[in-house]
């Protein structure tokens, strides 16, 4: 992910595509990620409070956070 270029808008679908791996397995291994700290994920939500999508932040280094501390 830190390879694409960084206007490149990708979903799970779109890296289940351009990877060998399919859509069940991208999607643990993004909350694997998350959990260790190397993403983070802001749900960004309509007017309406509707869910509309996803902004993920990757870094190159562990981020501390809560939830990899509790598990």
């Amino acid at each position: 992910m830190l390879s694409l270029p960084p206007e490149w808008n990708f979903t799970l679908q779109g890296l289940a595509y351009i990877n060998k791996e399919g859509l069940d397995a991208i999607t643990t291994i993004i909350h694997e990620l998350e959990q260790a700290g190397y993403i983070t994920r802001n749900r960004i939500r309509n007017e309406k409070g509707q869910l509309r999508e996803m902004e993920y932040t990757v870094y190159s280094s562990p981020k501390l956070n809560d939830s990899y501390g509790n598990n």
